[in-house]
């Protein structure tokens, strides 16, 4: 068996294995190696993130193109799937080159093939021994089919989806998170008949409800059957064509269950990290503020950490990791201000915390609302939906958090970030002037609202 010695290995070569793999280097690291079991990249373009924003952006450009009459295009349209699929895989093929080169640029070996642990520092992978000085875990998380009776024979991960030959025409899609709205629209753009259903009040609970109600009712107009507070019973029938039974007593045919929000686990099971003292714990690996283990050579980042399972923050904590496992002086994770962003289109932003969440931490909140109707940018594009929320304290003036829906909102709410993450404040914001007509002029509006209930305060 083939032996190698490293300054550090990488597990993963996702957004937190690259990003771990390419900071180590800048930290004086000689002699890196980045350990793939499947593709380069990880789960992110090949599977997730890019395939699912591929395949929504064609099928809104099919929705809009229906539309436009009403601006004076008259076209007859009909979606292809075949050619969005096609499309979509010379995009993942595009990243795949560019991460290719980056790990050859770089001077990092690039080892193809399962790893598992022969003991606290050694690993074997692809026939080979990997002994390492040390070891960053980036290996990711995986989707759970929940224990619902007939459903493995049903269901669909988003994994799949994006690799079918044919769209789903009839998709039971379960859970109304970022992925479960996100796939509920892709299906709707398309015509094919969609339900989704989620056990919680409203759609993607990380954000502000109001906001989120109009994102619902947007949907729900589109023609999406959406049920709150519903669960899967059981799922009967075979080779897509299912019939299921809901907790709310109806049964509905379908083609597939669209495995979307129904919980994700840390994807370590094959690394035999008994033999390392590596600790886990339901939501993933146990680290310490610099994202070190319980290994002292040893640090875990992304998914498989346990914290927000966004690529920017797996690709965030991956640099963070690869830097502090060489460096003097290590730096602490710090997840404020993490912008969030669900690519309906238009799509559903936030940042921060909420009025719920800020009174937990014994804080005063003050919220405004304001909506983008009546908005010159707003209706020159065709829209009249879309709510923008701002959280602020009112002890202290400083920005808490948002939530937006509506056109452009994944670029809007990067302004709120910077300064939720920076500490700033509702005055900071006021000061800004905002380029009219824009989509960022909503900040104004609510800005100016919130420094009304601070002065009010200020003046009893």
């Amino acid at each position: 068996m083939a032996r190698s010695a490293f300054d550090l290995v990488v597990l993963g070569s996702g957004s937190a294995g690259t990003g771990a793999a390419l900071s180590a280097r800048r930290a004086g690291a000689k002699r890196v190696a980045v350990v793939e079991r499947d593709k380069i990249g990880g789960d992110c373009p090949n599977y997730a993130c890019v395939p699912t924003k591929a395949l929504l952006f064609s099928a809104s450009r099919f929705r809009i193109a229906r539309e436009s009459a009403r601006f004076g295009v008259r076209a007859s349209v009909e979606f292809d799937w075949s050619t969005a699929m096609r499309r979509k895989n010379e995009i993942v093929a595009q990243i795949a080159e560019h991460d290719e080169r980056l790990y050859a640029d770089a001077g990092i070996d690039l080892v193809r093939g399962d790893a598992h642990f022969i003991d606290e520092l050694r690993l074997e992978a692809d026939g080979r021994t990997l002994r390492a000085e040390r070891v960053i875990i980036a290996t990711g998380s995986e989707p759970i089919v929940p224990s619902v009776p007939g459903l493995r024979l049903a269901a669909r991960t988003s994994d799949e989806i994006v690799q079918m030959d044919e769209a789903p025409c009839r998709p039971l899609v379960l859970g109304g998170g970022v992925v479960g709205v996100e796939f509920a629209q892709l299906f709707r753009d398309i015509d094919s008949e969609v339900m989704l259903i989620d056990r919680g009040d409203h759609l993607v609970d990380s954000e502000d409800a109001e906001v989120t109600s109009g994102l619902r009712a947007y949907l729900a107009r589109s023609g999406v059957d959406i049920r709150m507070a519903t669960e899967l019973v059981e799922v009967t029938g075979r080779d897509g064509d299912f019939e299921v039974r809901l907790s709310d007593g109806s049964h509905r045919r379908v083609d597939c269950c669209v495995l979307a929000a129904t919980g994700r686990r840390p994807r370590v099971g094959a690394l035999r990290l008994e033999r390392t003292g590596v600790r886990t714990r339901r939501e993933g690996i146990v680290v310490d503020e610099f994202l070190r283990t319980t290994h002292e050579r040893i640090w875990a980042a992304g998914d498989v950490a346990g914290h927000f399972q966004y690529t920017h923050v797996a690709a965030y904590e991956g640099s963070l990791a690869g830097h502090n496992a060489f460096a003097a002086q290590p730096v602490a994770v710090d997840l404020d201000g993490i912008p969030r962003i669900t690519f309906t289109d238009p799509p559903l932003a936030g940042v921060g915390i909420g009025e719920a969440e800020a009174r937990r931490r014994g804080l005063e909140p003050i919220v405004a609302r304001a909506s983008l109707e009546g908005m010159g940018r707003a209706l020159i594009e065709g829209w009249s939906d879309g709510l923008f929320a701002l959280v602020a304290d009112r002890r202290s003036g400083r920005l808490l958090g948002a939530s937006m829906w509506g056109p452009n909102s994944d670029a809007v709410i990067h302004e709120i970030a910077v300064l939720v993450r920076n500490r700033g404040t509702v005055r900071e914001l006021q000061r800004t002037i905002h380029a009219y007509p824009s989509y960022n002029e909503i900040i104004s509006e609510v800005a100016a609202e919130l420094g009304g209930k601070l002065a009010s305060r200020a003046a009893a």
